[in-house]
């Protein structure tokens, strides 16, 4: 069913399904976490109103750096200290939002789903470009987010269309990606004598990758393209 993206398996997440009786739904979620002082909530709003259910979902997170049960790392066969037991410049946030609708109506079916996921999020200097512990000495912030750092974007949008008769069935499922991920680094702390470039010196890595995918599928056979 799935091919050879499945090689090492699948987890199936199903949408909680939509109240039966027109009205207003959400949801209040705010949770925490000791090891980072991690602070988030997420909150949900919908409404179904017959044949069209959706709802809209925004989730927020912030947190600081991290605990570890050590006072020093190895690192390049390098001996460096971990001040208060706390990797530094591990902190960040994350950014999310989501909505999802459908529609059913005699034989016809159909549901759209749009998401955007934003992550930034700093890298532990001890274990990043050339080893120097003082770019490990506290900096009196658990919260603030310096350079090495990573940004990461994910949108996307899939849309399935299905049609049913007595005894046959056709979907059709559509989908668009967009995945952005950028790595900064200050240039000299992995080329401490070259000269700095003159365009962007502190991006180490840029990456994007689009993908587009259709799967139409008509009774027991189907026909996968991605591009």
């Amino acid at each position: 069913m799935y091919g050879s993206d499945a090689m090492g398996g699948t987890i199936e997440i199903n949408r909680s399904p939509a109240p039966v009786e027109n009205q207003y739904y959400g949801e209040v979620v705010v949770f925490g976490k000791s090891v980072n002082d991690n602070l988030a909530g997420s909150w949900m709003f919908g409404r179904k109103k017959d044949r069209w259910p959706a709802k809209i979902r925004y989730t927020e997170q912030h947190f600081g750096d991290y605990r570890v049960p050590a006072d020093q790392v190895v690192y390049l066969t390098q001996i460096l200290p971990i001040y208060q037991r706390r990797l530094k410049n591990t902190a960040g946030y994350e950014r999310d939002v989501s909505f999802f609708s459908e529609y059913r109506r005699g034989n016809y079916g159909m549901n759209v789903s749009l998401s955007n996921a934003y992550q930034k999020a700093g890298f532990f200097p001890g274990a990043h470009g050339i080893p120097d512990a003082s770019r490990l000495e506290p900096d009196g912030s658990h919260r603030n987010i310096e350079l090495p750092y990573n940004t990461v974007n994910h949108l996307k949008f899939s849309t399935r269309q299905r049609y049913s008769g007595t005894d046959w069935l056709v979907t059709l499922d559509l989908g668009y990606q967009q995945n952005r991920r950028t790595e900064m680094s200050e240039f000299h702390t992995h080329y401490g004598n070259q000269p700095r470039p003159e365009r962007n010196p502190d991006r180490e890595l840029f990456s994007a990758w689009i993908r587009t995918a259709s799967r139409p599928n008509s009774g027991a056979s189907s026909v996968n393209g991605n591009t």
